[in-house]
């Protein structure tokens, strides 16, 4: 068995430099990383740092000779998608502000992918968005600009940080519409965090990043729901 997998930093691997020498690392327990060491079978992964459904569906084109070779292709998109120009809407509160992926276009976009590893001869599955703490969020990306430029970012907010996770849920919220539209697997690790009373407890000072603890919650999830498709295939 094969599988390939395409996302942001979450599927990377990517947490918090606990040393502190340097903002994040790679980590070698992230969840991809501990799922196949259990299932004991490769998966190619390319996660990457910041990256859109745009720069995904560029990999995808770029590497679908091996998504073809791939018996399953994970997928884990919109956590960067519905991020936004913070400086920018410091500078002019006022103004129209776009996210980095418009919805419409996400959604486009991600069918789009599914459509072209269907059509390779993969299974395309997808990961749900793993929380995001608003309150780390905002402390995170404006801890470096002045008081000016914070209630700028508030006032466009709405005098609230809880917009931040509201709008990442609406994202969320279309990776579930995508996955049912399109008869896709979804592996739900939304859910997962939630049920957890200490749900923050899982996610990284920045409030974007699942931390260890929370890898490994993916991790069992998802080598769940891949042992559970691995069987029942016969694999």
């Amino acid at each position: 068995m094969k599988m390939i997998a395409f996302g942001d930093s979450v599927m990377k691997g990517i947490i918090p430099d606990p040393s502190r020498a340097k903002r994040y690392m790679i980590s070698e327990d992230g969840f991809i990383a501990q799922c196949m060491r259990k299932l004991r079978i490769p998966i190619t992964n390319y996660g990457r740092f910041g990256s859109t459904v745009k720069e995904g569906e560029k990999l995808v084109d770029r590497h679908i000779e091996l998504i073809g070779q791939a018996d399953y292709t994970l997928l884990e998109y919109g956590g960067n998608d519905c991020d936004f120009d913070w400086k920018a809407i410091a500078a002019a509160p006022e103004e129209v502000h776009n996210p980095r992926t418009p919805l419409q276009a996400f959604s486009a976009m991600y069918t789009g992918i599914i459509q072209k590893i269907r059509a390779s001869g993969s299974c395309p599955l997808m990961l749900s968005l793993p929380p995001l703490i608003s309150e780390r969020y905002f402390r995170f990306f404006s801890h470096e600009m002045n008081e000016t430029e914070r209630r700028n970012i508030m006032q466009w907010l709405g005098n609230t940080v809880s917009t931040i996770g509201e709008w990442h849920e609406l994202y969320n919220l279309e990776v579930f519409k995508i996955a049912s539209r399109m008869s896709v697997k979804l592996i739900d690790v939304t859910s997962i965090f939630y049920s957890r009373r200490k749900c923050p407890a899982y996610i990284s000072e920045d409030g974007i990043h699942p931390n260890a603890a929370g890898h490994q919650i993916i991790a069992r999830t998802v080598y769940r729901e891949l042992a559970t498709l691995t069987a029942n295939a016969g694999i």
